[in-house]
């Protein structure tokens, strides 16, 4: 009887002491079991009961290349039993967080995932460094990777196409795609990189690759090489280099798993086995343009473009806005730059140019510039043309193009004094008609006495005026009814919740076109906090406790298309990277949100 009552002693302990863990916050890290070098592999941070919105400082993994996956929530309740005839009750509810990383490992053999720390409702914790093995798969003589290139030689700002062609050997076994690493792909610090408008190969069968944290576009198609039947993977991109002299491309990996036995059960699980084939090394050796004949507009461009120009409205008044349009076709338009219209000829003192332009567009091989310039003069019969100067490397020499300029009117602004914006003691005198040109001036067009009348002003008579009166008045009355009118409206909940549901959409509008900075950490931040604010407006929620599966059911209950209830989940991820993976993200389109934002305002 003594041991059953210690074993209840000891079980309503261990109880009783789960329940004071209950709200207490602990944070860890945990990887997946299974790693191979150049393959993805999971690593998660688990935090119990968060406060808020966890803060992570993923910096420590910077070797590992961290690709933020997502987040999900669970929460359990507490529970009660009787023990003896004494009810025990463990406590209240209990929650957790999974911030799910993507990460690769780019050397074989014992590591350790540094500690990260993880603020929480203002408190900094730290997890502890998490232990892992990576393996390097097996080489084998039914794999190969080759590598083309364009050209071994080239200008800086060149543009070379690359290309590997994987070929695996169905012989092998039923294998698949583990894991691909392609060093020259992902060296930013070199080259601008641009995707293929085509893939290379010969199939019509696209794939998508994941290769490291980007995703590129593929094809397969089988083919015979070495005289055998193979399939064929291949993929690449343009490289434009940055610097001169001798890069070295590095070896590129492709890893598959082949599956070696099948499972002959429903429990029982196949095995695998990894193999890789590896790349040779590539050399290329970059040179600089030459400086005779280099336009002094030139910014680095090489290959051949055209430009053109529109605008709108092309009859205007002084300082009135008009929309320039400037669109630039070519080769590769991602390192297309325009000079500085402040600097180009006919511009300067002519127009006012604007400091900051939006964000150039590129879309159906044309990238795309808009400017809001203001004529300052009516002297100005035209809008000059725009250079666009570039290297043709085929030719081997400077080429200058400019767009036509464009023809427009310009009026002179209008002004007037002050007596006539008064008006009171104007005299229109009836035997007055119409005004004739004349080279005596305006005084030619009036005659008799009436040109020396005199017309006294008095400030007292014009205050008192009964129509100054009513003019002075009536901005006072529209006021009072105008602050009535908000007052009532600010008492009234159902009105003021009305009113944010109906500008849920103008709002949020508003508020990414505020967004002006190159920071990708605060642009992502702010279009997140957007789009929480626009859900909270639309359905009556607060904005800061919404999560992405809070957004998602709001607006799947609400019977939006699929597809834009996708889109809108893939923005919402895009922008929370930034607060669980900051300064490893991309900068999320606002333009592109907003048009999202404008479609479920609908």
């Amino acid at each position: 009887m003594t041991n059953v009552k210690t074993i209840i002693l000891f079980f309503i302990a261990c109880v009783l002491s789960a329940a004071s863990a209950y709200g207490q916050v602990t944070v860890k890290a945990q990887a997946s079991d299974d790693i191979y070098i150049g393959e993805p592999f999971s690593f998660e941070i688990v935090i119990v009961n968060p406060k808020g919105e966890p803060e992570i400082d993923i910096s420590p993994l910077a070797e590992f290349s961290p690709q933020y996956r997502g987040i999900q929530s669970s929460s359990s309740s507490g529970f009660s039993m009787t023990v003896n005839g004494r009810r025990v009750d463990s406590g209240g509810n209990s929650s957790q967080q999974i911030i799910s990383y993507s990460m690769l490992a780019t050397k074989a053999g014992s590591q350790i995932i540094p500690a990260i720390e993880v603020t929480v409702d203002g408190q900094k914790y730290k997890t502890r460094p998490v232990s892992i093995n990576v393996r390097r798969p097996e080489n084998s003589d039914k794999l190969d990777l080759l590598v083309q290139i364009s050209d071994t030689t080239c200008y800086v700002g060149q543009p070379i196409r690359i290309a590997y062609i994987w070929y695996y050997d169905p012989s092998l076994g039923n294998g698949s795609l583990a894991g691909i690493s392609a060093p020259a792909l992902v060296d930013e610090d070199n080259f601008i990189i641009e995707e293929m408008n085509n893939p290379p190969g010969t199939g019509n069968k696209g794939m998508e690759i994941q290769l490291g944290t980007k995703t590129i576009v593929g094809r397969q198609y089988e083919t015979t090489y070495k005289g055998k039947n193979h399939i064929a993977i291949s993929f690449g991109s343009i490289l434009v280099p940055q610097k001169t002299g001798n890069i070295k491309l590095e070896p590129a990996t492709v890893a598959c798993k082949v599956e070696t036995s099948r499972r002959r059960s429903l429990f029982e699980q196949p095995t695998y086995a990894r193999y890789q084939a590896v790349s040779k090394p590539v050399y290329l050796n970059v040179r600089p343009l030459p400086e005779d004949g280099k336009p002094q507009n030139f910014n680095g461009l090489l290959g051949t473009y055209q430009i053109v120009s529109s605008a709108a409205p092309t009859e205007v008044s002084e300082g009135d806005p008009i929309e320039l349009t400037i669109k630039v076709s070519g080769q590769l338009l991602k390192a297309v730059q325009l000079p500085d219209l402040n600097n180009v000829k006919g511009f300067p003192g002519n127009f006012k140019i604007p400091n900051e332009i939006d964000k150039p567009t590129i879309e159906n091989g044309i990238k795309t510039f808009k400017y809001i310039i203001r004529a300052t003069n009516a002297e100005i019969n035209e809008i000059p043309a725009v250079p666009l100067s570039f290297f043709d490397t085929n030719k081997d020499q400077y080429i200058t193009v400019a767009s036509e300029p464009i023809a427009i009117k310009v009026k002179a602004a209008e002004f007037h004094s002050s007596t006539q914006a008064i008006g009171n003691d104007i005299i229109i005198n009836p035997t007055v008609t119409l005004v004739e040109s004349s080279a005596q001036g305006i005084a030619a067009n009036h005659n008799g006495p009436e040109l020396f009348q005199q017309n006294h002003f008095s400030l007292l008579a014009t205050i008192w005026n009964p129509i100054t009166i009513a003019i002075l008045a009536l901005p006072f009355v529209l006021f009072c009814i105008a602050l009535g009118v908000r007052i009532a409206n600010s008492s009234n909940p159902v009105r003021h919740r009305q009113k944010l549901r109906s500008n849920a959409g103008r709002n949020a509008i508003a508020t990414l076109n505020k967004i002006k900075t190159s920071d990708t950490d605060k642009l992502n931040l702010a279009a997140l906090e957007a789009l929480r604010t626009f859900i909270a407006d639309r359905y009556d929620r607060t904005a800061q406790s919404l999560t992405e599966n809070d957004c998602k059911e709001l607006l799947t209950n609400d019977n939006y298309n699929q597809q834009l209830i996708d889109e809108f989940v893939n923005f919402f991820q895009q922008a929370s990277q930034t607060r669980y993976a900051a300064g490893n993200c991309r900068p999320v389109n606002i333009d592109q949100i907003i048009n999202l934002i404008r479609n479920l305002q609908r």
